[in-house]
């Protein structure tokens, strides 16, 4: 009998406070929501980007990365390391064009990467991939990457 009205005063014990929390959250709200009149009370939310990189935007990001791969190749202790373009396979490189995080396709004779390239001119090579992506040379290809993104995006939202 004892240990019955114990366990009824526990649990009324947590009721009560149970019910102090939730006026307590509410009193929170109602204080937060006179700074902010549209808040809401949510369990989740997203931080999805509501704007994609335009062509010009996505060519400008893939020019940059190829350049601080190049400045990185020239000079790795002043320069932070950037996303890689390139791999070396032996005493050679082989190098892609990204925009994002991935490389685009078929852009030279129908393959992604360049392979064989000497550390001497791997600088210089990922400079002229930066102009000529600037010259709009990979267009199609980065719009390519750009859909493949979006349709990602799409799938993850529904």
């Amino acid at each position: 009998m004892l240990n019955t009205i114990t366990q009824h005063n526990i649990s009324s014990s947590i009721e009560q406070s149970n019910v102090a929390q939730s006026d307590a959250a509410q009193s929170n709200i109602e204080q937060l929501k006179q700074l902010c009149p549209d808040l809401q009370v949510v369990d989740k939310y997203s931080s999805s980007r509501t704007t994609h990189d335009t062509l010009d935007e996505a060519r400008a990001k893939t020019a940059d990365k190829l350049r601080n791969n190049a400045a990185y190749v020239r000079d790795n202790a002043s320069v932070d390391r950037p996303d890689p373009v390139y791999k070396q396979q032996g005493d050679k490189y082989a190098v892609g064009i990204k925009y994002g995080n991935r490389y685009l396709q078929k852009i030279f004779n129908g393959r992604a990467h360049l392979a064989n390239i000497s550390e001497q001119k791997l600088a210089d090579l990922l400079d002229t991939l930066a102009t000529q992506v600037e010259q709009q040379q990979y267009d199609n290809a980065i719009d390519v990457v750009r859909a493949a993104n979006l349709n990602t995006r799409n799938k993850a939202k529904r």
